[in-house]
């Protein structure tokens, strides 16, 4: 498969067109939708966070505390010496500002992709994991480990991300295969190339593909992030750090907000109110 194709296939839904988006909300809300949407009326959902199909990629240095710049991830500059060595990646937080279907409780399955490097091979590298958020509130997890001494190849680090918004029950066995044991503590990484590795990682992205197609399952997020060690100004750069990913319109600033290290959340530089977006930070540490 190719690399960059992990998560390309997955349609969110504020890709869908008009007749597919109220088809799928009517679905997602199923006897609870609202009578507008009964209606045909989308008005009030092209106004929610998930309608967004772009993202703004932000950096927070390591040790800051307080009111702490989120740098453009474009503007920084790289850390040549992670080339050839082994990092760890965590998810830090996913905010659910506000997910189709309707407000309450969230099943939220995440995926992350991404290579293994060594010397001249790679491996591809699958990860996925549920959690519960209410709308408007973070999900229960800080430094949950994603991916342990992953390699970093020459030029830097490329990985994926996808976020399902899972409202069908019946989906037991895809849930409880990633609650095991194995996924919990993340995908542990040795120096060496890994052959075992590849059937399971191809089972894990087929099992995140398969629920963002069932029935009362959507894609909301979808992410490609190439972390490079060169200076071209349109490219996010590598080094250690806490990296955001923010889905937004295409005018959003990340220059008018700030991340409060006491309330760990992402505010307002003006008045401190809380973003009223959907968005994920992942941390980034060498080994």
């Amino acid at each position: 498969m190719d690399d960059r194709q992990w998560y390309a296939d997955l349609a969110v839904i504020g890709e869908l067109s008009d007749s597919q988006q109220l088809a799928k909300l009517l679905e997602l809300y199923g006897d609870d939708a609202p009578a507008a949407l009964r209606r045909g009326d989308l008005t009030e959902e092209r106004v929610q966070p998930w309608q967004h199909t772009s993202h703004k990629f932000g950096y927070i240095r390591p040790a800051a505390k307080g009111r702490v710049e989120i740098e453009n991830a474009t503007e920084i500059e790289p850390d040549p010496t992670l080339a050839g060595q082994a990092v760890n990646l965590r998810l830090d937080r996913l905010r659910v500002a506000r997910y189709p279907g309707g407000a309450g409780m969230h099943h939220v399955l995440i995926g992350f992709s991404g290579k293994n490097v060594t010397g001249d091979a790679s491996e591809q590298l699958h990860f996925a994991q549920t959690f519960l958020a209410q709308d408007g509130e973070a999900v229960g997890v800080m430094g949950y480990p994603i991916f342990r001494s992953l390699n970093v190849g020459a030029t830097g680090l490329d990985f994926q991300c996808g976020t399902v918004n899972v409202k069908n029950r019946s989906d037991e066995t895809l849930l409880s295969f990633l609650d095991s044991d194995t996924f919990k503590s993340g995908l542990g990484l040795l120096t060496t190339a890994q052959p075992a590795l590849a059937p399971l990682a191809g089972v894990v992205l087929g099992l995140v593909k398969q629920a963002a197609t069932r029935h009362r399952n959507v894609p909301v997020q979808t992410i490609a992030l190439g972390l490079t060690m060169t200076t071209v100004p349109t490219q996010a750069k590598l080094r250690e750090g806490a990296y955001v990913a923010i889905q937004s319109p295409e005018d959003f600033s990340l220059a008018d907000w700030v991340y409060d290290t006491s309330r760990q959340t992402i505010v307002h530089r003006k008045d401190s109110t809380l973003i009223g977006l959907n968005y994920i930070i992942f941390s980034l540490t060498r080994k």
